[in-house]
């Protein structure tokens, strides 16, 4: 009962895990492409 209960809990660890991973991966590509985009904007207004 208590291997059951523990297990559950690490599953539910490990998926909230990869949730903020996923998070802040996309957060990470998000800022990339800003950056990305604002460097675009920079080399045309010279």
């Amino acid at each position: 009962m208590i291997t059951d209960i523990f297990m559950i809990l690490l599953l539910l660890i490990c998926f909230g895990s990869m949730k903020l991973l996923a998070d802040w991966c996309e957060k990470q590509v998000g800022t990339a492409k800003e950056r990305k985009k604002e460097k675009y904007y920079h080399v045309e207004e010279k």
